[in-house]
C-alpha cells in the first residue's frame, strides 16, 4: 500500500500482509493522490505545488524519475492493459497522457544536476475548465473526468482519447470511482455533499429504487464535531476535497468526508448509505442479540442502510432474563422494531440474573426433603420430654415409699402399675420410642420388685 503525506512530502510505502511500514519514499511538493501500476510495479504520485509527477520503482522502492505536468496536478489513474497514465491539471484544464516507461531516459527524457529524469507528456485532452478527479473501467476502455468548475462527469473513449459523453453531476464534483464490474461510477459532489451514482451503460443519473444522488455525509458521533453538512464557506478547494473508491468484490463504496474526519460506506447493491450499528449486553455475556435474523454478540457492529427498519430479539443466557434495551432507545419491548438513522450508535440488551429452574427444584426438593428431619427432631424432643417426665414419676413414687411409713406396700405397687400403663400406651401411640419405652419399663419392673422384698417397711408400717 502506498500513502501520500502532504505534510513531510514522502510517500509511505506499507506491507499489506503484515500492515508494517517499509519505506518512507521523498516525493515532490505536496504529493495529493497514488495511482499503481501492477504490470510494470510502477507508482505514480501526482505534486500539486511542484506541478509534477513521481515515479516510484515499486521493487526497490527508489525514484525513477519525475515528470513535469500542467500547472497543478491533482488525480491520476493508470490502465494497466494498456499501460497509459492520465493525469488531471485542474489549474490548467486538461488531462495529461504520460507513457508508461520503466526508464525514463528515452527520447521525450532528460537528466538534470541532480539525475532525476524530466519526461514530455505524451498527449494532452483539452475542453475542461477544472478536472478533479479520474477513474477508468479497464472493461470498457473508457475514462471518467469529474470536473470541479461546471459540475459535469466528462465520459472519455480510451480508444480515440476524446471526449464522447458529458453527464450532469452535483455541485462540485471532485472524487469519482468505477465498479468494472456493475459498470457503476460514483461521483462525489463536496458543494451539495452527495454522492452521484451513474449507470455506465446509458450515461444517466440512477433514480426511483435502483439508485439517485445519495447524501454520504453522516453526523459524527461527537456533538463538538458538528455536522458534516456544514463546510466553512472559507475552505477552499482543494483542501476539502472528497474522494471514492470502490471494492467490487463487495460492491461497496467508500467516501472520505474531509469536515467530519468519517468515511461513509455505500452499499452498491441498492446505492445506499451504510451506518454501522454497535452493540452491547449489560453485563457482559449475559445474552445475545439477533437483529433481522443475524446473531450479534456483545462487542460486534453491524452496517445497515440508512433508514432502514429492523427487527431485533434479545435473548438471555442461562441464568439471565431480559430487562430493557437503552443506548439508541429506550424500550422494554421485546422483540424490538427500530429505524436506523445515524452513524455510531449503540444498542444495548440488558439483563439481570435469575435462578434457573434447576434452583427452584432443589429449593423445593430441600424443603420437601426437610420436612421428615424437622418432624423427627420434634418427634425427639418430645419423647425425651415424656421421658424425663415419667423418670421424675417413677423416682418420686419410689421416694415417698421408702421415706413416708404411711405409704403402704399396696399403694405403691399400685401407683408404679398405672405408671406401667401409662408407658405401654405412650409407646403404642408413638409419642416415646423403644429405648424409651424399655428404660421406663425396667425401672418400673425394679421399683416394683423393691418395693415387695422390702420387709423393713413392712415391719414399721405394722408397728
Amino acid at each position: 500500500m502506498y500513502v501520500a503525506n502532504r505534510g513531510s512530502n514522502t510517500i509511505s510505502v506499507i506491507d499489506g500482509s503484515t500492515n508494517l511500514k517499509m519505506a518512507d519514499v521523498h516525493v515532490g511538493n505536496s504529493p495529493i493522490d497514488v495511482a499503481v501500476n501492477p504490470s510494470s510495479s510502477l507508482v505514480y504520485v501526482t505534486n500539486i505545488e511542484s506541478a509534477t509527477v513521481s515515479v516510484i520503482d515499486g521493487i526497490t522502492n527508489t525514484i525513477s524519475s519525475t515528470i513535469k505536468v500542467g500547472s497543478i496536478p491533482y488525480a491520476i489513474a493508470v490502465n494497466p492493459i494498456t499501460n497509459m497514465v492520465y493525469v488531471t491539471d485542474i489549474g490548467g484544464g486538461s488531462i495529461s497522457i504520460l507513457q508508461n516507461s520503466k526508464n525514463a531516459n528515452d527520447n521525450n527524457s532528460n537528466s538534470n544536476s541532480n539525475n532525476v529524469n524530466v519526461t514530455r507528456t505524451f498527449k494532452k485532452i483539452n475542453g475542461f475548465i477544472a478536472p478533479a478527479g479520474i477513474a477508468i473501467n479497464i472493461s470498457t476502455n473508457k475514462a471518467y473526468v469529474s470536473d470541479y468548475a461546471s459540475n459535469t462527469v466528462f465520459v472519455i473513449d480510451l480508444k480515440t482519447n476524446s471526449v464522447i459523453h458529458r453527464i450532469k453531476a452535483g455541485t462540485n464534483p471532485v472524487g469519482i470511482s468505477v465498479n468494472p464490474i456493475s459498470n457503476r461510477i460514483y461521483v462525489t459532489n463536496i458543494g451539495d455533499n452527495t454522492v452521484s451514482v451513474i449507470d455506465g451503460s446509458n450515461y444517466k443519473i440512477l433514480v426511483n429504487n435502483s439508485s439517485r444522488t445519495r447524501t454520504p455525509f453522516i453526523e459524527p458521533p461527537f456533538d463538538d464535531n458538528g455536522s458534516s453538512t456544514k463546510i466553512p464557506v472559507n475552505v477552499k478547494f482543494p483542501l476539502i476535497a472528497s474522494l471514492a473508491a470502490v471494492n467490487s468484490a463487495t460492491n461497496k463504496v467508500y467516501v472520505t468526508n474531509t469536515a467530519s474526519n468519517t468515511v461513509s460506506v455505500i452499499d452498491g447493491n441498492k446505492d445506499a448509505v451504510l451506518v454501522k450499528l454497535n452493540f452491547s449486553t449489560n453485563p457482559a455475556n449475559a445474552g445475545e442479540i439477533v437483529c433481522n435474523g443475524v446473531k450479534s454478540l456483545g462487542t460486534n457492529s453491524t452496517l445497515y442502510s440508512k433508514g432502514e427498519l429492523i427487527q431485533c430479539v434479545a435473548n438471555p443466557h442461562h441464568g439471565y432474563s431480559f430487562d430493557s434495551w437503552s443506548g439508541i432507545t429506550n424500550s422494554i419491548s421485546n422483540p424490538l422494531s427500530i429505524r436506523i438513522s445515524q452513524f455510531g450508535t449503540t444498542l444495548s440488551a440488558n439483563f439481570e440474573p435469575t435462578l434457573p429452574p434447576e434452583t427452584y427444584l432443589l429449593i423445593g426438593l430441600a424443603i420437601v426433603g426437610s420436612i421428615p428431619i424437622f418432624i423427627g427432631w420434634y418427634n425427639k424432643d418430645r419423647q425425651k420430654h415424656f421421658l424425663n417426665i415419667y423418670l421424675n414419676k417413677i423416682e418420686s413414687i419410689y421416694d415417698t415409699f421408702f421415706q413416708d411409713t404411711s405409704f403402704n406396700r399396696e399403694e405403691y405397687v399400685m401407683r408404679l402399675e398405672q405408671i406401667r400403663k401409662e408407658i405401654l400406651r405412650l409407646f403404642r401411640n408413638g409419642k416415646i420410642s423403644d429405648a424409651h419405652y424399655t428404660i421406663l419399663d425396667k425401672k418400673t419392673t425394679d421399683y416394683i420388685s423393691l418395693g415387695l422384698i422390702d420387709t423393713d417397711h413392712e415391719k414399721k408400717s405394722n408397728s
